[in-house]
């Protein structure tokens, strides 16, 4: 009974290691699935879901056959956003999915420097990742995503490829799961407006994109 009530007072402290390198791409965390959704998010240590991979890609093994999810949630400031991923199980030893995310921002007011208005403004962002696990013990997991990333603001367009990887455990016979996963790996996004107000007024800069390691105990 003591083990027990340890057990779950560390669930509730949740083991949370965040690194945050960026602010840009915040789309990368938002929540998808009802499980993940109904939780704040915390999904890292929770898997069986064909979008599993989004929040730590060793997770995708307990993903069991073959099937795929989608959703989509209209936020704050008329923004939008979308997903669908497509996965399967490997005989119990590996499994893989492919994921789209898209969220956007339309009739934006666009305006200058002292308050005029330029016109209309779009914005959107893309993410498309394959995601890997692999089986290593009948307890562990590993696994590993390959992304890439596209932001468009109305003239101006930034792409980026990289990866994730991530780790889950289970323990006590399942009954305690543990996730970790660090994303976004060495990604940042490259602003180039020179092209639109001259080399003399553009200029260039490089963004990381928010990256984080978490790790979890669910119970």
């Amino acid at each position: 009974m003591k083990l027990k009530i340890t057990i779950m007072l560390i669930g509730l402290i949740a083991l949370t290691i965040f690194a945050e390198t960026g602010r840009t791409a915040v789309f990368l965390r938002m929540p998808v699935g009802w499980k993940q959704t109904a939780m704040g998010g915390c999904g890292v240590a929770i898997g069986g879901e064909a979008n599993s991979g989004w929040f730590n890609p060793a997770a995708l093994q307990m993903f069991k056959g073959w099937g795929g999810s989608s959703g989509y949630s209209q936020l704050a400031l008329d923004r939008w956003f979308y997903y669908i991923s497509a996965a399967g199980n490997l005989r119990d030893e590996a499994a893989v999915a492919l994921t789209w995310v898209h969220a956007d921002a339309g009739n934006i007011d666009g305006r200058d420097i002292s308050g005029n208005h330029t016109g209309m403004l779009d914005y959107g962002e893309e993410a498309i990742f394959m995601t890997f696990s692999k089986v290593v013990t009948k307890e562990f997991t590993i696994g590993g995503n390959a992304k890439y990333v596209q932001t468009d603001l109305h003239e101006i367009r930034s792409y980026v490829a990289g990866f994730d990887v991530g780790a889950h455990l289970r323990l006590l016979r399942g009954q305690v799961q543990v996730g970790a996963s660090y994303s976004n790996i060495a990604m940042e996004h490259q602003w180039d407006s020179k092209g639109i107000y001259g080399s003399s007024s553009g200029t260039t800069t490089d963004e990381p994109i928010a990256g984080y390691a978490l790790s979890l105990i669910h119970i």
